[in-house]
């Protein structure tokens, strides 16, 4: 589904471009030289390469899975392409070019964002024949709108945030005008907070779209699920005493170590909690697990970690499944040895060996984990043991001191 994703965004995006290229140049060809035209296609074409490269380098997101988002991503680029040629007799100012660089960042990553900043903001200035500063207004208010987008977590942010990105655009634009013209005019703050106004509007008109896909107010959300007295958790605890044992433990091992890599530590352990949610009711526990979830509205990102927790099921596609099918694959290592009576061999050298194993076998390719975050997570999980002195990171994490076991165990 992500391959089918990626290759219709390729063939989408770059389809467009050169076409919406070609027809702005034939639109504006009595207005323009053959000089200019040629231009504008060769940096359009070449932008349009990197931003493609960038954003599908940064596509391995289970959103991509998701019916219908791979054409949404591509209208996205056809709204922008439509601005920036039909834009032309428009003031720069007042052209909404920032709005679908901060989505893509909201939905991507940094990166992405300022790379299709940059592609929109160039193209659109050489269309426009507009001064310098109309390329310098895009770009640092791109910057700074799309560094602010990816905290919109919650509907107070957003409003906040919205009003402060028209305030920012205005001054960014007054500051220019002085700059190049060395003195204020008047009107100047007001242009600039209609242009603010026009760029956060086109953003929020597209903004409801993005937050199906992120889970918007997802922390509330993942802390609400994780409540004893949620229905699900309520009577996996009462179905299946011992799963429900299970998943607690891997929960707070696997948000110790995504705490310490930085990553969603209330989404990691959501996961974890869930991740053996149907457990006990027969048939496929995964697809059982699925069923309960979207029955009690329980978060897509939770989901996903379900369906790739279980390697013989699928490759973790994200950082988050990935750490909760290392500390599932941890606590049931380490179960499974208690049950046989197998002395529990050193934790270093057993978390080292699982890691080793996963990563030679291909299960960490997808998830984009990266060398220095599998370093923090090896950490974090390798400290998570209290011992008998009660000393220790992790409380309810409690192993008797280890114990050496002959090598051929781990063979």
């Amino acid at each position: 589904m992500i391959k089918k994703s990626k290759v219709i965004i390729c063939i989408g995006i770059l389809l467009s471009s050169v076409l919406g290229l070609i027809l702005g140049c034939l639109l504006y060809k009595d207005y323009k030289m053959q000089n200019e035209m040629i231009i504008i296609c060769i940096y359009g074409i070449l932008l349009t390469a990197f931003y493609l490269w960038i954003l599908l380098q940064k596509s391995d997101s289970t959103h991509l899975k998701a019916p219908g988002f791979a054409f949404l991503i591509i209208f996205y680029h056809v709204f922008n392409l439509a601005i920036l040629i039909f834009g032309m007799n428009l003031p720069a100012v007042y052209r909404p070019i920032c709005a679908v660089p901060m989505l893509l960042t909201i939905l991507f990553g940094i990166k992405t964002g300022l790379a299709s900043m940059v592609l929109y903001s160039v193209v659109t200035v050489l269309f426009g024949l507009d001064p310098v500063e109309a390329i310098l207004l895009y770009l640092i208010f791109g910057v700074v709108g799309s560094f602010l987008a990816v905290t919109f977590k919650s509907t107070i942010r957003l409003i906040v945030g919205s009003f402060s990105l028209v305030a920012v655009y205005a001054m960014f634009y007054v500051g220019l005008n002085y700059y190049t013209y060395g003195e204020l005019l008047g009107n100047d703050f007001v242009t600039g907070l209609i242009g603010g106004a026009v760029q956060v509007l086109v953003f929020l008109c597209f903004f409801p779209f993005v937050a199906r896909t992120i889970n918007f107010n997802l922390d509330k959300k993942l802390v609400a699920i994780c409540e004893d007295s949620f229905k699900p958790i309520e009577e996996l605890k009462d179905r299946n005493p011992a799963v429900y044992e299970h998943s607690k433990v891997v929960a707070k091992l696997a948000g110790h170590a995504a705490k310490a890599a930085g990553i969603n530590e209330k989404l990691v352990k959501a996961g974890a909690l869930y991740h053996e949610i149907g457990q006990g009711l027969g048939g496929n526990y995964i697809k059982k697990g699925i069923e309960i979830c979207n029955e009690n509205n329980v978060p897509e990102a939770v989901i996903d970690i379900i369906k790739e927790h279980n390697i013989n099921i699928a490759k973790p596609a994200t950082k988050e499944s990935a750490i909760v099918m290392l500390a599932d694959t941890i606590i049931s290592t380490m179960d499974g040895m208690k049950k046989k009576g197998t002395p529990i061999p050193d934790k270093v050298k057993l978390i080292d060996k699982i890691l080793a194993l996963r990563i030679s076998k291909g299960y960490l390719d997808v998830c984009d984990l990266t060398a220095g975050d599998l370093n923090k997570i090896k950490d974090a999980f390798c400290g998570a043991w209290r011992k008998k002195d009660g000393t220790g990171d992790v409380d309810d994490l409690i192993l008797d001191e280890p114990l050496e076991v002959p090598e051929e165990l781990f063979e």
